[in-house]
């Protein structure tokens, strides 16, 4: 039995109840999930051992443990301070972050509430709040005077993991975050926040008032900001000057073409000052992109040099002269990716993570410097932060110790140590700016990214196969949704949804608009729709209380489904007679299904199977092997394997579509992190970079291509985000 927030755990009973002693209903699969992020609490529990421990005799698709995930979260709800209880590390897996503990210590809990806060450690952490339980055991046993000494106790140690701070004077530990309070809660997403020298003012980038991404300040504790620009290209990354009186920002045109730009703090005329070239698939989200020198006389930046080069050639920082606008090149003996600059008050130290761009791998770098921000000497990584995307890195003013973000904690770490976690969030960090205040403990602000699910589209050009822009939001709500389908005519899109309280087939226009429930079938996690050729009828795919993959066929128009056969369907022949299904027993397969007469032909080893767009081959995924394979159809029998590419990554997700002379796909890196949309061209036999996800897709569930090749749609993560306020 376990006790965690406003709810009692009984695993042996299988029961989930709140402190009023209402039961909570959870489907079996939902309730086991429970069960083992609580016995596994503050552990980052992987995908694949959760998807194990669910599943243990059965092969099923990723979006089974996304679903039930989801289903956990709506049934618990957050804390009573706003908080999640799980927390999403992107790509890797799952924490549960409340703090749990066995009822038989309540006593203990409640003994030691009546009594002052002591000083903590790392090793002997105070509970992040008091739950329900302790609550009424404490005014029932010692009045309302026992309630507010747990009351003030708990109050500066409400979120987070509680680190004394040891020592005194300049080189003394920055101690711990003490409060969490939102600065923003507007609509859209509030990224990239900066700090203004003074510890007064936050500059961002916004998207709800505007159709684009623009840049805004705003005086802590006031409720409107300022909006500083209005251009129609996205804008993120401000940075102040040291003497606040300038804001400098990136301006993105497209996926590479950027411009840095400043503008007057107080608003008013802007300024133009470098074209660079940056991707756009992994910038904002790394951390602070610009950085001034100490003295306010230059800008540091990163900027590719290659133009020939892909997302991973050809990348360095360089430094601009406010006076004269002069570009030179910033030497640095480190290859990859380098962003997010940090100097050390005094400039004789700058902080850096270093990115592999194709795997989007990050290691924080420290560079010493001498007269003139001149390199001294090869950058050495900080140990223990080569692993989470570690960034916005922040030093202490005498520049002892530095301060990052790595997944959702944040970390001080001092030469010759490991770091130390300052600070668990419930959720994803960005952007992390602080300062030290003369009168006070520092403060820092943060953009704290909350995991939704939605549609995305990709403009083409149907004759190279090239992006003509970056993607945006074409399927949006506050459920989950994924799993896109265009119809053969264009006009309509299928894809999943939690819009009706639980997962079904839904329809709307190819634009988004007019959404409508076409399914209801009383299953678990629908998914993967499939029109037919003809566009009379669409397959999906459900689960069984058995946990089987079965295959159903709808009419958009009438919404009644029917079973059609055990498998997952996951795409149609041209001539509509046959659909490609995964037969999911001990070795997956793709087996050619008989609509007519129900018929069964396995293929090959593997799943998701779709045919080419000519006819002539199967195209498919393998469980036990990354990439996407073909086997020839000619000739009625399937003929030998081939890989075609190998950075596709496993278990499949219906991320591939073809289309003439190729198809479209998710390439993955080796760590299974959905990284670009590719285009494996059938005549050259290669595949290259179509365009960079958003920072937010670390997977993919679904690509569909328009018929007339002008748009591609994705499922994948978003990001909504506000800016919290960390107090020290």
């Amino acid at each position: 039995m376990h006790e965690f927030g406003d709810f009692r755990l009984d695993a042996r009973r299988r029961s989930l109840t709140r402190a009023d002693g209402t039961a909570v209903a959870l489907t079996a699969k939902v309730f086991d999930a429970l069960v083992y992020l609580v016995e596994h609490a503050g552990e980052l529990v992987g995908r694949d051992a959760l998807t194990k421990a669910l599943w243990p005799k059965t092969i099923v698709e990723e979006n089974n443990l996304n679903v039930t995930i989801s289903a956990l979260r709506r049934a618990l709800g957050d804390d009573n301070a706003g908080h999640p209880y799980i927390v999403t590390v992107a790509g890797r897996g799952y924490q549960f972050v409340a703090d749990v503990r066995k009822p038989e210590a309540a006593a203990v809990a409640v003994a030691a509430a009546a009594r002052p806060p002591e000083s903590t450690s790392a090793s002997a952490p105070v509970p992040a709040a008091r739950t329900a339980f302790e609550r009424r055991a404490l005014l029932g046993a010692g009045g309302t005077l026992a309630a507010l000494a747990a009351l003030a106790a708990s109050y500066w140690l409400w979120w987070g993991q509680p680190v004394t701070a040891t020592g005194a004077g300049p080189s003394a530990s920055i101690g711990s975050v003490s409060r969490v309070s939102r600065i923003t809660t507007f609509a859209g997403s509030e990224e990239t926040p900066a700090l203004s020298p003074d510890g007064t003012q936050v500059a961002f980038a916004w998207d709800g008032d505007s159709d684009n991404q623009d840049i805004y300040v705003m005086r802590i504790g006031a409720q409107s900001p300022l909006r500083l620009t209005h251009d129609p290209a996205r804008e993120h990354s401000p940075a102040w000057s040291p003497d606040a009186t300038q804001i400098a920002f990136v301006r993105q045109l497209d996926l590479w073409r950027a411009e840095l730009v400043v503008v007057p703090a107080l608003g008013g005329a802007e300024r133009k000052l470098q074209s660079i070239r940056m991707p756009l698939g992994p910038a904002p989200s790394g951390g602070p992109l610009l950085a001034w020198s100490p003295d306010g006389g230059e800008l540091v930046f990163t900027t590719q040099i290659n133009e020939d080069g892909g997302l991973a050639d050809g990348f360095a920082f360089h430094r601009l002269s406010l006076d004269d606008g002069l570009v030179r090149p910033l030497p640095l003996a480190a290859e990859g990716f380098p962003t997010a600059p940090a100097f050390s008050a005094d400039g004789t130290r700058l902080a850096f993570a270093r990115y592999d761009a194709i795997t989007r791998d990050a290691q924080l770098m420290v560079q010493e410097l001498g007269p003139g921000l001149t390199p001294r000497g090869a950058p050495y990584p900080v140990p223990g932060a080569e692993l989470e995307n570690p960034r916005s890195p922040a030093w202490l003013p005498d520049g002892s110790r530095l301060l990052f973000v790595k997944g959702t904690r944040i970390l001080e770490w001092t030469a010759g140590a490991e770091p130390r976690t300052v600070h668990a969030a419930a959720g994803r960090l960005t952007g992390f700016s602080i300062r030290w205040r003369d009168d006070g403990p520092p403060l820092a602000v943060a953009a704290n990214h909350d995991e939704d699910f939605d549609i995305w589209a990709l403009p083409l050009d149907p004759e190279t196969r090239t992006a003509l822009g970056p993607p945006s939001l074409r399927v949006q709500s506050t459920a989950l949704d994924w799993h896109p389908r265009f119809s053969p005519d264009g006009r309509h899109v299928a894809f999943v949804s939690w819009r009706g309280g639980a997962a079904d087939i839904w329809v709307a226009d190819a634009d988004g608009r007019n959404p409508r429930q076409l399914s209801s079938v009383g299953v678990a996690d629908p998914g993967l729709p499939r029109w037919s050729p003809d566009g009379t009828v669409l397959s999906f795919v459900a689960f069984t209380p058995d946990d089987a993959a079965h295959t159903y066929l709808v009419n958009p128009s009438e919404g009644l489904p029917t079973l059609l056969t055990k498998g997952s369907a996951s795409g149609w022949s041209r001539d509509g007679e046959y659909l490609y299904i995964t037969d999911l027993g001990n070795v997956p397969g793709v087996v050619r299904y008989r609509r007519a007469d129900g018929q069964r032909e396995r293929l090959a080893d593997g799943a998701a199977g779709q045919e080419s767009a000519d006819g002539e081959r199967v195209l498919y995924a393998r469980p036990d092997a990354p990439g996407i394979f073909a086997r020839s159809l000619a000739g009625g029998a399937a003929g030998p394997e081939e890989r075609l590419v190998e950075d596709y990554a496993v278990p499949p997700s219906a991320g591939f579509e073809p289309v003439a002379g190729g198809f479209y796909y998710v390439g993955y890196t080796p760590g299974g992190q959905a990284r670009a949309i590719r285009f494996y061209d059938d005549v050259l036999r290669t595949a290259r970079d179509v365009a960079p996800l958003p920072p937010s897709a670390a997977y993919v569930w679904g690509v569909t291509v328009s018929p007339d090749g002008r748009e591609l749609l994705f499922g994948a993560p978003t990001l909504g985000a506000d800016i919290v306020l960390l107090e020290f």
